[in-house]
């Protein structure tokens, strides 16, 4: 059984798991530590890509736009075929100036530039700060759906608690294994490592109830097929699916992806930033993309599992169709699996994100302020803290901002908004690799640009659409102009607004990028790193350096120098932490050990200076560093001049060709490192080989002394004779048997151990195994102690590396017991043998017998197959007694509707024939006045009868109660002619074909008819499409099929309602142009879900025995699906009701 609490320990054995990972790795474990430096581990450490949005997400995409979900995975398909001088170029510029971040990367490019490092990691946290709040939101509601569904028990007073254990969890292990030290250049092996397992996990997840899905809920993929192209949901196959989305869209998406494979910060950190070799990228090239086609094939068979079994069609339900399907099915385990899959796709991108945006914070935020007041200056030191503190303080930052603005959109909507975000890097970094002319100035601009109008279009229509900010600007436009409306700019309204933002942010940062660049001329030093950047890919075949001789003195106090440097950098490194760095720059430029040096050494250590500081502190703040150090006097500046002045005069090249001369020595030297590096990598891998050969020495021997030890002890007899026939070696039990000592044995033969006869026999046997070369396998005599024993020996030719024979192995054990046992066995077998004859004679009678049962089987086997053919009339009866149960009761019901009317009809008429007695008494008496008038015979007691008989009639009485018993009479004869002309309309008697039905009368006719089932615990409402078309159809079993339903809707809200109170029953008809839809809605107390696709089988029934036979709806689907090439589903949610949707093709 699954509980709450299984989960939980789950989720902490999992994260423990990764923990150990990470931290053996970390400790430089040989086994882990080559396994994260393998090829396929990189090209695995990508899938970070695949967040909760690809694992969750494009599921819900694809169950409701169809393809559009696509390109999210060709984006990164298209980057692997075709980006390998574009990943490798970003991989070498990394190696040569320790970049550590994306923002680290761009300022670099751009003269080292503060104020766009500083931009870029505005951007970007702005711009991911949604995409983390989106994880937090999908791994919540995740464990919330797991919990609800299949935990046993609830801990629903422990949510805030188990919110809060993932974060601290996700912090912990991102500061412990991604900023534990404080020069991120180094490679996080133990972070890598899991990322790359993690990624395994989410692909063993989604292929497995992709599995599920196709080969268990569906067919396979042919029967998947089918049932899209049979169905509504056909157009899930194009583009845009239902929402008939265009491919502006589709194309959007696909370049969103592209650019957010490589410059969202985590890509950028694992494709970049973690890659310790380009050879790596050329396995990536082929193996990424093959986890990406097994991730893609099986979206669209999970969507179709969800949506065929009934799950809600709205995105936001959609989303979980890859944790649900799963679990309507009932397989609790594989819906845990995904779980943990979902858990890992998201925890790992907080990972990776949060520990490179604390690096660019730290960097290129933190840093620079600090720097600006001296005030805080001394809190520069303490840079790594503050890293461990900008980590805890995004992720619950971003925890908060998913509880405030997270209901407000769904995955797709949240991942795009970054998608478009990182976008706006794409000119700076492309430009900056390709166009030498691309300046600080136009990075500068375009960034600013793009991000401004990213916020306007984007981010801000995000904060009103979750109620933050004032809706007026999203209808009327900022300062009230109209053409800046945010979803629709300068007028213009494309496609969605993610197409809208892209559009327009990227087509303003373009040209400002490009008018910027054009309009500012770079200072050299910028141009030098931008020729650097566009040709660091180019080696050029220049001719060999003369040799020359520079003549300067060392006469610069390295000592004095050193303690400059060691003042500068005790702002931001503790005193030991500055010292190294200081020794290891000198170190690399062979001064360590000098106490006079060059202005030349002097100008190389504070550039190599510079490039260890930027694997701290980025380039930005490194290069401000060095540059403000005053490192050079006036006098060693103008001296330095004067030295290149005379290398220039030396050479006598003109600059043009110095610079092409530089860059290429450069290029020599960058090749160096990258071999020096290789180098490193190679003696690493061997000493692992050494330490790995070391340890199997140490297990053969250990495995030798086990083997000894085993052969000293075994219970059988074990020798070894040389060539000559000779003992050499015998185990403790052979020379126990023998009275002597294994030692002993050497160099004696059988003649020395054995009588004649025996000794001649075993070396016979012996010179045939030498011989042949052929192993020898006997049973023979064995004397000890002049007892005689039977042995079963094996003896096997020894060969040596050439395949001749040098010794025989020899085995052997007592077998007298078995050879007196078989002796036994062999009078027993005499003994069987008489009884198998007599035996034999038993079973030939027993055959006869067995041959006339075979017969009686067949027989009975006949009947059976009878049997069966009455069983399956026996299920046809069935069908047709659920029909005639229904008439009945609709019988019944009608009877009682017309026995009302009736009655009451029959009672006013004998008011009225009794009215009618006492008139006619009366008019008798008014013609007998009449005549006494008319003959003047008029009397008194003429006039007392009339008197009393008008009395009698109550004359006035009647005036006024006559016409209304007749109104009344007139009324329920009315109502008994129209139940029966709709009962009559309703059975449809003779009609066998399709006609032509007006729906909308029929369902009118068919609740009239089953009044009496309703009418006491329900109110029908009627939500009629006037222009209703008729469609064809078989009118008397279409009515069978809307009663079957009105009356279990009537019994649903019968369960649930109090007495004295009513539900609804609301009928609705619409026109889809393809189809007549008619829904069927009630108040009940709706359908579990377990029991949500068993409704439809024939006999299955909820309610209790004797209250139906469970066809009613098994009959309707017949009806609908077989009858008419119609649909029929159902829409439930428990405790408020139940939506039956009937679809029935109009032509």
């Amino acid at each position: 059984m699954i509980t709450v609490m299984s989960i939980i320990i789950a989720f902490c054995l999992f994260m423990g798991v990764l923990f150990f990972i990470a931290l053996k790795t970390e400790q430089g474990s040989p086994f882990f530590k080559k396994l994260s430096r393998n090829p396929l581990v990189y090209a695995l450490s990508l899938g970070v890509y695949f967040t909760t949005w690809a694992f969750y997400g494009s599921v819900g995409t694809a169950a409701t736009t169809g393809l559009t979900y696509l390109p999210i995975y060709l984006g990164p398909i298209l980057i692997m075929f075709f980006g390998w001088f574009f990943l490798r170029k970003l991989v070498r510029i990394k190696n040569a100036y320790r970049i550590t971040s994306i923002a680290d990367f761009i300022s670099a490019r751009y003269g080292k530039s503060q104020s766009i490092a500083a931009l870029v990691t505005v951007i970007i946290l702005l711009g991911i700060l949604p995409y983390i709040s989106l994880q937090l939101k999908v791994i919540f509601s995740s464990f919330d759906i797991i919990t609800a569904y299949i935990g046993k028990g609830d801990l629903s007073w422990a949510t805030p608690f188990i919110h809060w254990l993932l974060i601290a969890v996700v912090i912990v292990f991102t500061i412990i294994f991604g900023a534990r030290r404080l020069d991120p250049t180094e490679r996080h092996e133990g972070m890598v490592l899991v990322i790359a397992i993690i990624s395994v996990i989410k692909l063993v997840a989604f292929v497995a109830v992709g599995v599920f899905s196709t080969y268990f809920v569906f067919n396979g993929f042919e029967d998947i097929l089918r049932h899209v192209s049979d169905s509504q949901l056909r157009d899930l196959m194009f583009i845009g699916g239902n929402e008939k989305s265009n491919y502006l869209i589709w194309f959007t998406y696909l370049i969103l992806s592209m650019s957010a494979f490589i410059f969202l910060p985590r890509q950028f950190h694992v494709v970049v930033i973690e890659n310790s070799n380009e050879k790596s990228i050329l396995t990536a090239m082929w193996f990424f993309p093959i986890y990406i086609l097994l991730l893609a094939v099986f979206v669209l068979p999970v969507a179709m599992g969800g949506l065929t079994a009934g799950l809600p069609l709205q995105l936001k339900d959609a989303d979980s169709f890859v944790l649900l399907v799963p679990i309507i099915h009932g397989n609790y385990w594989l819906a845990l699996g995904v779980f943990i899959g979902g858990l890992s796709a998201g925890v790992s991108m907080i990972i990776i994100c949060s520990m490179t945006l604390a690096t660019m914070v730290t960097n290129h935020l933190l840093l620079p302020v600090i720097s600006y007041f001296d005030k805080f200056k001394s809190l520069s030191r303490h840079i790594l803290k503050f890293r461990w503190l900008t980590i805890a303080v995004f992720i619950v930052i971003c925890f908060y901002f998913e509880r405030e603005i997270g209901h407000s959109s769904v995955l797709t909507n949240f991942g795009m908004v970054s998608f478009v975000a990182v976008f706006q890097f794409a000119p700076a970094i492309i430009g900056g690799l390709y166009w030498r002319n691309g300046n600080k100035v136009g990075a500068r601009a375009g960034l600013l640009g793009g991000f401004i109008v990213w916020m306007y279009t984007l981010f801000i229509p995000a904060l009103i659409n979750s109620g933050w900010l004032a809706s007026s600007i999203l209808k009327e436009g900022i300062f009230g102009l109209s053409f800046l409306r945010p979803e629709a700019l300068f007028g213009i309204s494309l496609e969605n607004n993610i197409v809208h933002s892209a559009f327009w942010s990227i087509l303003i940062n373009i040209g400002l990028y490009v008018m910027g660049s054009i309009s500012y001329k770079p200072k050299f030093e910028e141009q030098e790193l931008a020729n650097s950047f566009v040709g660091i890919i180019n080696e050029e075949d220049v001719p060999a350096r003369k040799k020359m001789r520079i003549f300067e003195g060392d006469y610069i106090d390295f000592l004095h120098k050193r303690e400059i440097l060691e003042d500068k950098l005790s702002s931001y490194f503790s005193p030991e932490e500055a010292s190294v760095i200081i020794t290891v720059s000198a170190k690399n430029v062979g001064i360590e050990q000098m106490s006079m040096i060059s202005v030349l050494k002097l100008s190389e250590l504070q550039n190599e200076l510079e490039k260890t500081i930027t694997g701290y502190l980025g380039a930005a703040t490194a290069h401000k560093i060095v540059t403000t150090s005053r490192l050079f006097t006036d006098s060693e500046s103008k001296y330095l001049s004067e030295v290149y002045a005379d290398v220039l005069a030396t050479l006598k090249l003109p600059p043009e060709e110095l610079i092409q001369k530089v860059d290429y020595y450069k290029d020599r030297e960058r090749l160096l490192a990258a071999h020096s590096q290789e180098l490193e990598d190679t003696i690493m891998e061997l000493n692992c080989q050494i330490g790995e050969r070391e340890r199997v020495e140490d297990a053969l021997i250990y495995s030798e002394h086990k083997h000894r030890l085993l052969l000293e002890n075994l219970p059988q007899r074990i020798f070894f004779k040389t060539k000559d026939l000779l003992y050499s070696y015998c185990n403790n039990n052979y020379a126990n048997d023998l009275s002597i000592t294994p030692l002993l044995i050497e160099g004696k033969s059988d003649f020395d151990l054995f009588p004649n006869h025996l000794a001649e026999q075993y070396r016979s046997k012996d010179k045939e195994v030498m011989a042949t070369g052929t192993i020898s396998d006997t049973e023979e005599e064995y004397i000890l102690k002049d007892t005689k024993y039977w042995v079963h020996t094996i003896k096997v030719p020894v060969k040596n590396k050439d395949g001749e024979v040098e010794g025989i192995l020899g085995i052997f054990w007592d077998i007298t017991d078995r050879k007196l046992e078989a002796e036994e066995i062999q009078q027993v077998n005499e003994e069987l043998e008489s009884r198998v004859v007599s035996r034999t004679f038993e079973l030939m009678e027993a055959n006869k017998t067995l041959t006339a049962k075979i017969k009686e089987l067949e027989e009975i086997r006949a009947k059976l197959i009878v049997a069966y053919d009455d069983l399956q009339g026996t299920q046809s009866q069935l069908v047709q007694a659920e029909k005639l149960a229904s008439i009945g009761q609709l019988a019944a019901g009608i009877a009682h509707e017309i026995n009302t009317p009736t009655q009451y009809v029959g009672d006013n008429l004998s008011f009225l024939k009794t009215s009618f007695d006492d008139m006619r008494s009366l008019i008798d008496k008014y013609k007998q006045l009449l005549e006494a008038v008319a003959s003047n015979g008029v009397t008194e007691a003429i006039l007392a009868e009339v008197k009393k008989a008008e009395q009698v009639a109550s004359i006035e009485y009647l005036i006024g109660e006559v016409p209304k018993a007749i109104d009344e009479s007139l009324d329920g004869t009315g109502r008994i002619a129209s139940i029966v002309k709709a009962m009559k309309e309703f059975s449809h008697p003779g009609v066998k074909e399709k006609v032509a039905t007006d729906i909308n009368r029929a369902i009118t006719n068919t609740v009239t008819v089953a009044r009496n089932e309703w009418k006491y615990v329900a109110d029908v409402v009627f939500d009629f499409c006037e222009n209703l078309p008729h469609i064809p159809c078989l009118p008397g079993e279409f009515n069978q099929v809307i009663i079957n339903i009105v009356i279990n809707a009537a019994h649903a809200i019968a369960d649930v309602i109090k007495p004295g109170e009513k539900g609804t029953i609301t009928i609705k008809t619409t026109d889809t142009g393809e189809h007549v839809e008619i829904r069927i809605q009630d108040t009940g107390n709706g359908i579990p879900l377990e029991n949500r696709t068993k409704v439809f089988d024939p006999f299955f029934t909820t309610k209790q025995v004797g209250k139906g036979t469970g066809q009613g709806l098994a009959i309707a689907r017949s009806v609908i699906v077989d009858k008419h090439d119609g649909t029929i589903t159902l829409e439930s949610e428990v405790g408020k009701g139940t939506v039956f949707v009937i679809r029935l093709p109009i032509a």
